[in-house]
């Protein structure tokens, strides 16, 4: 899959710029995914991925295949993500911001607990979820999404945020003791044996 990436962005640069349709295709779910849990916001979320492949397509000649593309607009996404919510903390620290409150932003997180017999509990559980993840550092609930959500290995999540394997590793078991300590009380019977 990544060599079909790979022979897409020389078409582009042999100045087939059509193809770039391709790999937006291809990869703005799931950005569009990452950049919604982060932000809470559908018109953030769009927002931000519409930027990270325009920026992309701008920098497609400094790409080089020493990291795969998916690896790369990952980044430049979590960039974009990360200015946003700084920018928003600002504002909402000088009191700038209005309270973003749409049912409309809200998207479920996908259903790691399919086979549970009780829809209220389980989406109580998610909702207590998605509040703990809110109340996390940006770094912690990057890492814990891609990991989690997007199924992204820990070493593909390293090369995503510049970071060590070992200091990805670290903060995925931070938030899981976190979402534990909080999560555990509530709802034992989805938290057995979950730090073991």
């Amino acid at each position: 899959m990544e060599n079909e990436d790979t022979q897409i962005i020389t078409e582009i640069r042999g100045g087939k710029t059509s193809s770039f349709r391709f790999l937006v295709e291809k990869h703005q779910n799931k950005l569009y995914d990452l950049a919604l849990r982060m932000t809470r916001s559908r018109e953030d979320a769009e927002d931000i991925v519409q930027e990270a492949f325009v920026q992309a397509y701008s920098k497609l000649h400094q790409y080089n295949n020493t990291c795969s593309f998916a690896n790369w607009i990952y980044t430049i996404t979590l960039n974009i993500i990360r200015n946003k919510l700084r920018r928003k903390s600002l504002l909402s620290f000088c009191g700038f911001n209005q309270t973003l409150n749409d049912d409309d932003t809200q998207r479920e997180f996908p259903d790691p607990w399919q086979n549970t017999e009780d829809n209220l509990d389980k989406k109580e559980l998610q909702e207590c979820l998605k509040n703990e993840l809110d109340k996390l550092p940006l770094i912690l609930k990057e890492s814990f999404i891609l990991r989690h959500f997007h199924k992204t290995g820990v070493k593909d999540i390293a090369a995503q945020l510049s970071v060590s394997e070992n200091a990805v590793s670290m903060r995925l078991l931070k938030v899981r003791k976190l979402l534990f300590k909080e999560l555990h009380p509530k709802f034992p019977e989805y938290f057995k044996n979950t730090l073991n």
